[in-house]
């Protein structure tokens, strides 16, 4: 989990966004047929000057716009020029995050189940085993190991329906081809020149992750809230229960 959230994994996000939308541009034909390959090829940070994005990231506030200066001096024949074509730098953050967002989910559903499996034995295991309630730190009537074990899986099994119903909302998430609301003049030239292809986009960008798709919106921020929700909720009833 660290892992995806580290600042190397967060930039490599961020490039496979980059690559991914120049890769449909190209088939499109918004931007030169072999410059998506080019820019796919590059898009890796084994070659990022961390030392560079880091102080350029600090004198501009956020990290696309230095690195999209690093790749585009890296891609070759010229096509460099072509990075981050019709994007803003919140497009691609945004997009960034609900990549993370769900690889994360995956990693956190899965252990979830793995804690759910492991509570299901332990209560056919101790259903008979007899132990003190409690109510008001004091003991109250006798109850079953088995049985407490039952609440922990109860508050587990509603877990993983929230990390599902987030989940399933992922799919209509986007991929944003402008955000600003200062739309520079040559990507509206774009926009009336190519509207027709732009339309086909959605189709083509689940190269990105399945079934991520594009419109000229931004991303509900509400789905990073309900993220960060869950997960506070997941943490706090652990501890509640001494998990």
């Amino acid at each position: 989990m660290s892992d995806i959230f580290s600042d190397k994994k967060t930039i490599q996000y961020y490039l496979e966004v980059e690559a991914a939308l120049a890769r449909v541009q190209s088939r499109l034909g918004i931007i030169p047929k072999t410059c998506g390959l080019e820019i796919s090829k590059v898009a890796k940070t084994d070659w990022i000057d961390w030392k560079l994005l880091e102080k350029r990231t600090s004198i501009v506030g956020y990290p696309i716009l230095p690195l999209v200066e690093q790749l585009s001096l890296k891609v070759k024949k010229n096509f460099g020029q072509y990075c981050h074509w019709g994007a803003t730098t919140q497009d691609i953050m945004d997009t960034a995050d609900v990549l993370q967002i769900r690889d994360a989910l995956s990693i956190l559903l899965s252990d979830l189940v793995g804690i759910k499996k492991a509570l299901k034995k332990l209560v056919k295991k101790y259903i008979k085993t007899p132990m003190s309630g409690r109510t008001h730190l004091q003991h109250a009537l006798p109850t079953s190991f088995g049985y407490k074990c039952s609440t922990w899986l109860s508050g587990i099994e509603r877990h993983i329906d929230r990390i599902k119903e987030i989940h399933s909302r992922l799919p209509n998430t986007h991929l944003v081809m402008h955000g600003s609301s200062s739309v520079p003049q040559d990507l509206i030239k774009t926009i009336n020149e190519y509207g027709g292809k732009i339309k086909e986009v959605p189709a083509k960008v689940n190269e990105i992750r399945p079934s991520v798709s594009v419109i000229f919106t931004r991303i509900p921020r509400t789905l990073k809230s309900l993220f960060l929700l869950r997960l506070q909720l997941f943490k706090e009833s652990l501890k509640t229960n001494n998990l």
